[in-house]
């Protein structure tokens, strides 16, 4: 029962996110299809010991890159991909990798308050002095994919010193003083092994 659903409590990786990564996997590989219904959340208490804001957290960031559905009443169901995964905007680079069927991984090599480089503010307006710095590789399979430079405004979103990038990116989360919501515009310089690339938002 269940058996896609992979748990390891001595993973760094929080709960929430092995489970979501574990749905985006199985849907990847056709383990679930449009239309099957996720467990509930008394299930995967029963099951995995897993906490009801465990999974909510997870489920939320489904819905959020409308990967599931969640009907009133009925519970939380696999979304038709009509287009394919990899034209899901919404998508981060950890699920769309997975959805590929292949193993993402990030690593955080910087991350620090800073301004904003002379080149880059002349590039954007911007009514701010503060920024964090983010400096990223991705790596799939275990070979580097890309390389990113991000500056986030601090006053516009403060909470996000403690946020852990090599979990998530800054397009599919945004700081507020009450939490965490959705999508964030960042100023970003990165490039692809292979191709450049422009600056713009990041995932």
């Amino acid at each position: 029962m269940n058996e896609y659903i992979q748990i390891d409590r001595t993973s760094p990786l929080p709960l929430y996110k092995q489970l979501e990564d574990s749905i985006v996997r199985a849907i990847g590989d056709g383990e679930l299809k449009a239309g099957d219904k996720l467990p509930t959340e008394e299930e995967l208490a029963d099951q995995f010991g897993l906490s009801r804001p465990v999974v909510r957290q997870a489920y939320g960031a489904l819905v959020g890159a409308k990967l599931v559905v969640r009907e009133r009443g009925r519970g939380s169901f696999v979304k038709e991909l009509k287009s394919g995964p990899l034209t899901n905007s919404l998508l981060g680079f950890s699920q769309e990798t997975l959805l590929s069927g292949h193993i993402p991984v990030t690593k955080v090599l910087a991350f620090e308050k800073s301004r904003l480089p002379e080149r880059l503010g002349e590039m954007v307006e911007s009514p701010w002095d503060e920024w964090f710095y983010l400096e990223r590789v991705r790596f799939t399979d275990g070979v580097p994919s890309s390389y990113l430079r991000t500056w986030v405004p601090v006053e516009r979103f403060p909470g996000i010193g403690a946020y852990n990038f090599e979990i998530e990116g800054p397009r599919t989360k945004s700081w507020t003083p009450g939490g965490v919501g959705t999508e964030v515009r960042a100023c970003t310089t990165g490039r692809r092994w292979g191709c450049s690339c422009s600056p713009g938002t990041t995932g």
